[in-house]
């Protein structure tokens, strides 16, 4: 349902009300009790009963018009859907972003686990150290990498935020508009 198809659904519903409460009437009897006291029934409640007309108040007509109440309560709702917009594409983009970079880093550390195994079981002699040294400049460059996938997730998460940003500064900016400029 979309907000102007509520706002016509809320509108005809009050439209509907109005006209039941128009024709609302009733018959009561009005009649004494034992004390004195007046009371009022709907069934004759004894031979000194008074029939009464009743003709319930008419309710103000309407405008056609949602008042500002209504309308201030139609704006917020707006604005709170735009908020929960901004969320979820903070949310998309987040997991869009993220999901392959943890996977891939994931897979850079278990490298590194088991570099650094083959590290520990280096011979303690020249050809150890040099077969060491192989292994620690594996072990630095795969660091770089996670760090360098890291920033590079970090710089798109910060453009979709700014991304997302924009788009709910357009969508309030609309929703503002609309309800300041309709009578």
């Amino acid at each position: 349902m979309t907000p102007e198809t509520g706002m016509d659904a809320r509108l005809l519903l009050g439209a509907m009300l109005l006209l039941v409460s128009a024709t609302a009437q009733g018959q009561i009897y009005r009649c004494k009790g034992a004390g004195g006291a007046t009371t009022y029934s709907d069934k004759p409640c004894g031979a000194d009963a008074e029939l009464r007309e009743y003709r319930a108040p008419r309710a103000p007509e309407a405008s056609g018009e949602p008042d500002s109440n209504v309308r201030a309560i139609l704006q917020s709702n707006e604005m709170s859907s735009i908020a929960i917009a901004e969320r979820r594409c903070l949310g998309n983009a987040e997991s869009d972003i993220y999901r392959p970079v943890n996977s891939r880093v994931a897979g850079y550390q278990r490298e590194i686990q088991q570099l650094e195994r083959q590290l520990s079981g280096a011979n303690n002699n020249l050809a150890g150290a040099t077969y060491g040294s192989g292994i620690r400049n594996q072990i630095a460059a795969l660091h770089q990498s996670i760090s360098t996938e890291r920033a590079a997730a970090d710089t798109q998460m910060a453009a979709a935020r700014q991304n997302c940003s924009q788009q709910r500064r357009d969508a309030e900016s609309r929703t503002r508009e609309k309800f300041t400029t309709t009578p």
